[in-house]
């Protein structure tokens, strides 16, 4: 079935491309104390690019739980992409 949008929706949640992987990788790999593993993304055009990211977060010795991970990417030339949020599910 194709992906239908609803203008200015998201997508629905996809598997990860190496892409996607990365940008991941590049904005939430600097936190500590958690370790977060993206399973599925889904995405929103706006000015830029909203992605939402399904992902594991785990303590070491703690704990282990689901977030959603919020990143924002603006359009080309207008700066990087920055972590919006990091909400438990």
């Amino acid at each position: 079935m194709e992906d239908l949008l609803v203008p200015g929706g998201f997508t629905h949640y996809r598997p990860l491309t190496p892409e996607d992987k990365e940008l991941f990788d590049k904005v939430v790999g600097p936190i500590i104390g958690v370790s977060y593993e993206p399973t599925e993304v889904a995405s929103q055009v706006v000015a830029g690019i909203n992605y939402k990211f399904r992902a594991i977060a785990t303590i070491p010795n703690y704990d282990t739980y689901h977030v959603v991970v919020t990143i924002f990417v603006p359009l080309p030339g207008e700066g990087e992409p920055v972590l919006v949020s990091i909400v438990r599910t």
